[in-house]
């Protein structure tokens, strides 16, 4: 129980942390719109998302799934972004960058002290380094509202970017029922056993 305790903590911090890099990022290139609504706070319950942070994760646990969901995303008016473009990359790649310090930080922590930790919170940053590789894999796919799709805008042609915001509900829906089939599991268990030394077998 322990150990299951503290890894929703983690998963809490992250998705908070990922959402206030957007926020943080947002206001520097000019948006007051996330400061307004009072998401430039590490508080999680600010960033609480029904479904991403409280009803996917509890199902996750009761199937013995590994922990995954997101949390409510930042409103921001892209109006107010200058410069543009620029201010469009860094806002939509701000939370996987706030997920990779975490996950490098989990790693680091676990490299140089494992033998003053127990087994307990070795499990628990192993779990950290794991949940936030897969939220950086999974926000960076294309499909609106993730973070992959703002960064789409600027590479892809307007007509495929309509396309993809016309059917983002049927497609992201899609995404979260075949997700668990698609190969990027098999990438971060990968990546997670080499920043760590270790695989994440679940709780």
């Amino acid at each position: 129980m322990a150990t299951i305790a503290l890894c929703i903590i983690v998963f809490f911090m992250s998705a908070a942390l990922h959402e206030l890099g957007h926020a943080w990022t947002a206001e520097k290139f000019g948006d007051p719109t996330p400061r307004r609504e009072g998401r430039i706070t590490m508080n999680p319950l600010v960033h609480i998302d029904p479904i991403g942070t409280i009803i996917l994760p509890a199902l996750c646990l009761l199937i013995g799934a590994p922990m995954f969901g997101w949390a409510k995303p930042v409103n921001v008016n892209f109006n107010n972004i200058y410069p543009f473009r620029k201010g469009l990359f860094w806002v939509a790649i701000a939370g996987v960058i706030m997920n990779a310090i975490i996950a490098l930080t989990a790693a680091f922590m676990l490299a140089a002290f494992s033998l003053a930790l127990g087994a307990v919170m070795q499990k628990v940053l192993v779990f950290a380094v794991f949940l936030n590789l897969l939220l950086i894999v999974f926000n960076l796919i294309p499909i609106p509202p993730l973070d992959g799709s703002k960064i789409l805008l600027l590479i892809a042609p307007r007509e495929f970017n309509n396309f993809m915001k016309q059917h983002a509900q049927i497609l992201f829906i899609m995404l979260i029922i075949f997700f668990p089939y698609l190969p990027f599991g098999k990438w971060v268990h990968a990546l997670t056993y080499i920043l760590t030394g270790q695989f994440f077998t679940g709780f």
